[in-house]
């Protein structure tokens, strides 16, 4: 029944959310399953972290060179070349 509603929501809502990991959880621990063992939720995982690392790491250079009293465009770092922008992740 709690499955049948999780997927026939019509929009995603925190309560069917929680639903859903719950109900993940309850079908994966059995087996030692988790979303790591799944091929595109490790990657979009990944990715998430990968973003969320290269923006701490964006701030925390901006602040760095901001300190040393080098000027810093309020766009830093979407405005660094490629090469450069990648080096923060």
């Amino acid at each position: 029944e709690e499955m049948h509603r999780v997927l026939n929501e019509p929009a995603e809502s925190p309560e069917t959310v929680a639903l859903a990991v719950r109900v993940g959880r309850a079908l994966g621990d059995p087996e030692g399953t988790g979303p790591e063992d799944n091929p595109l939720l490790r990657e979009q995982r990944a990715e998430a972290r990968a973003a969320e690392r290269a923006t701490a790491n964006a701030a925390t250079a901006r602040e760095l060179l901001r300190r040393r009293g080098f000027p810093v465009s309020t766009a830093f770092p979407a405005d660094l070349a490629t090469p450069d922008h990648t080096m923060l992740a």
